[in-house]
């Protein structure tokens, strides 16, 4: 009986490697074969899902160009909680932000609803109301945020998102393939920005596309940016409520600097980031490969933690949440607006 399996094991294992001098001397690249049988992930429009930021290297070549987003996916935050340096990995301003406004919008929203009813009980568009809230808050909440961050900031210290990163753009660099960074940072902080990455041994404009500063102002309600170091910013306009879209802007400024490359390739961990930034280049004729980043296992939809919240009251206190504001205001300017589209 053991002689048996002892044969079994043998002719598969003959077999395998028969298998394999047969695909090489017909000209077959088998690994080729294996990677097409073992094909990337993607989301159903497209979207590749990488855990690696070495992956964008599978798409370059010397006249294209990489796109990196920085936050979470160049660099995460190493927050200081006491005399050892603990790291929490989150995307701190944007979770602080988010758990203010989930507040008060949970506090008020169902009592806002309610008295628009009151007023207009014919109105069904609750989506309508809820967005139109969600921008009353923003400007308030992005107001609170400047002034916490600048109690925080101070304590946190940045790290690459993988140990190698910082090698791996030098051989990217090497290679002769150009890079940028697109962050939603705000364009006041780029020295901050800038010096983040370079303590964290980043450096992204050793081959530069554009050597020069730009500062475009946001128009009505469309984007502005700035770009500086090879780097490329927002800059929102006063009480900004529009949502981030990078891929307009990336367009504007492509056409500032009359560049247009043969591929970009774009990484980033957010999916809405990806897909307006695939979207607006396919439109614009560019080739793009877009590349949502999930290194680590972070959430999708990440909340503050309870090292985030000693963190946070360490430095701004325990009530750093609490903000103003008018929910009558608030009524009377989600009715007049409700008014306009109607008439």
């Amino acid at each position: 009986m053991k002689s048996n399996k002892v044969k079994v094991i043998k002719d598969i294992f003959l077999k395998s490697i028969l298998f394999i001098l047969l695909l090489t001397t017909s000209g077959c690249n088998y690994f080729g074969l294996f990677n097409k049988i073992h094909k990337e992930i993607k989301t159903s429009d497209g979207i590749i899902i990488s855990n690696t930021i070495r992956d964008v290297a599978k798409y370059a070549d010397q006249n294209d160009l990489i796109v990196f987003d920085i936050d979470l996916t160049l660099l995460k935050e190493n927050l200081k909680i006491d005399t050892n340096d603990n790291p929490i990995n989150s995307s701190l301003y944007r979770l602080m932000s988010d758990y203010i406004t989930d507040h008060y919008y949970n506090e008020n929203i169902y009592q806002i609803i309610k008295s628009i009813k009151a007023k207009k009980p014919e109105y069904d568009n609750n989506e309508f109301i809820i967005k139109e809230f969600k921008e009353y808050l923003r400007p308030i909440v992005n107001e609170k945020m400047v002034l916490l961050w600048n109690l925080v900031e101070q304590n946190i210290s940045y790290i690459p998102m993988e140990k190698n990163i910082p090698n791996f753009i030098n051989s990217l660099h090497e290679k002769n393939i150009k890079t940028m960074a697109f962050t939603a940072r705000e364009w006041k902080v780029r020295k901050f920005t800038s010096n983040n990455l370079s303590n964290a041994g980043i450096n992204l404009d050793k081959i530069s596309i554009y050597d020069k500063t730009i500062e475009e102002a946001p128009v009505k309600n469309q984007y502005g940016y700035g770009y500086e170091n090879n780097i490329l910013y927002l800059i929102r306009g006063k009480d900004f409520t529009k949502a981030t879209q990078k891929g307009s802007v990336i367009i504007k400024f492509f056409k500032k600097i009359n560049y247009k490359p043969e591929k970009v390739i774009f990484i980033d961990n957010r999916l809405d980031n990806v897909q307006d930034v695939v979207s607006s280049l396919n439109q614009f004729g560019i080739k793009i490969i877009g590349i949502w980043y999930k290194f680590g296992g972070y959430e999708d939809f990440p909340k503050l933690k309870q090292q985030d919240f000693d963190f946070i009251e360490k430095y701004a206190g325990k009530n750093w949440w609490q903000i103003k504001i008018n929910a009558k205001k608030a009524k009377y300017q989600i009715l007049e607006k409700i008014n306009k589209t109607s008439s």
